[in-house]
């Protein structure tokens, strides 16, 4: 450990004197799961703004990533990985040796039927109005020095070709399930909630969309206020885009942040319509239902895992497309629980499940005509001291020429096949 501590320190040394500008770094002891190695981190500001998108559809290297918060408008890009798992990491931790303290260390990923986190080599960050570069190194005894020299060399022009839009031709729509089969099987679901004790079930479907050639993925990137925005490149032609309002959860320490999101209803381009929509959606009985459904499962289980602190007032969400009914949550948590163990016992919320979990999930699995795959997943990333998951809904699977879209809808007993159709619908303008 304490020839890593010197060579260390000589390493950055030569770094700022080579490349002549003013590096921060990180070298850190890091477990994940059975695991142990060494990571550094460096960084340094840009002297100039750069187009993020630009930059990363510019680059070589997969998986491509980018992530927007809802809140702070924090971006971040990056691209290919130096360290990746196929799983949830079951334990993640670091052990700072030397630099700076506040350089944190994250696994971005996907955490589906198949999970697939990393973390990247090259990460391009815009906060406020700051433009910032990282670069992660990963190594079990001696430091790659050259490979780490050449790689800063290599990325330090920043050349961001603007992307051609593709003029590709959409000539087929497909609907899993279509209209008909999406009202008879809602109501044999239906049928059987009335006779059992589910309160609610989310139901989901696909509208898939077929074009003449290769779709690429960034003519499908766009910015929407009051979403995550999250984007997991696999290859050229493979990739998954979300443009969800909805947190799983947000993690610092011992303290977590999440919230009950339900009900729905369009917006509107005339304030009056648009107020109209917004009050229909607080005072319509099936709606403030659902929503209570969700936020009593979610209350259940925050209170097994800390001290539980909420507003009982439920507030309006608006995303530009849609509005939600809204209950935020902050948690002090009672125990150092590791993520993969918070992601299972918050995950499926009955936002995106139901209501009990169990009988719903299993009603699922008997009605709904695919597999969900990386809808309505936890996406985002995870670090030793936060974590940040938004939940997939909202989605988009691009695969070759396809375009799949994703949206739920909350059945109630007293649902309507045809105006959840309608909802699901609204949910798709992407």
């Amino acid at each position: 450990m304490r020839s890593i501590n010197s060579y260390g320190g000589y390493a950055i040394f030569l770094f700022i004197f080579d490349i002549h500008m003013m590096l921060h770094f990180s070298l850190r002891h890091v477990s994940v799961d059975q695991l142990r190695f060494y990571c550094l981190r460096l960084q340094w500001s840009l002297p100039h703004p750069i187009c993020l998108i630009d930059w990363l559809n510019s680059q070589s290297f997969y998986p491509k990533i980018s992530w927007i918060d809802r809140e702070s408008g924090w971006h971040m890009v990056a691209c290919h990985q130096v360290f990746v798992i196929h799983h949830l990491p079951h334990l993640l931790s670091t052990q700072l040796i030397r630099g700076q303290q506040h350089m944190p260390f994250r696994l971005m990923g996907v955490a589906s039927s198949s999970p697939s986190f990393c973390l990247p080599r090259y990460e391009l960050h815009h906060v406020a109005n700051q433009y910032i570069f990282a670069l992660n190194y990963v190594f079990t005894t001696s430091l790659p020095l050259e490979h780490i020299q050449s790689a800063i060399k290599q990325m330090s022009h920043f050349i961001a070709s603007p992307y051609p839009l593709n003029n590709n031709v959409l000539f087929h729509i497909q609907y899993l399930p279509n209209l008909y089969g999406w009202n008879q099987t809602l109501l044999q679901m239906l049928h059987q909630m009335r006779q059992t004790n589910i309160h609610k079930l989310v139901m989901a479907r696909q509208k898939q969309l077929h074009f003449q050639h290769g779709v690429n993925v960034f003519d499908w990137l766009t910015y929407k206020p009051n979403c995550f925005h999250f984007v997991y490149i696999w290859q050229p032609h493979l990739a998954l885009v979300a443009l969800s309002p909805e947190r799983l959860y947000f993690r610092h320490q011992h303290h977590l942040m999440t919230e009950a999101m339900a009900g729905t209803r369009p917006r509107s381009v005339t304030n009056r319509q648009d107020a109209l929509w917004c009050f229909h959606l607080h005072e319509n009985e099936k709606d403030v239902l659902e929503e209570n459904w969700v936020k009593l499962d979610l209350e259940a289980k925050l209170n097994q895992l800390g001290t539980l602190f909420t507003s009982h007032h439920y507030s309006i969400f608006q995303t530009p497309y849609v509005q939600h009914l809204y209950v935020a949550f902050l948690v002090k948590l009672k125990a150092n629980y590791l993520d993969t163990y918070l992601i299972n016992s918050i995950h499926p919320t009955a936002a995106i499940c139901g209501s009990p979990m169990p009988q719903a999930y299993l009603m699922l699995q008997k009605y709904e005509s695919f597999h969900r795959g990386a809808y309505a997943c936890p996406i985002g990333w995870i670090g030793d001291e936060d974590a940040h998951l938004c939940v997939s809904i909202r989605c988009a699977l691009i695969r070759e020429n396809q375009v799949v879209l994703f949206a739920g809808s909350g059945i109630l007993a007293a649902s309507l096949p045809h105006a959840e159709w309608n909802e699901t619908e609204n949910k798709f303008v992407y």
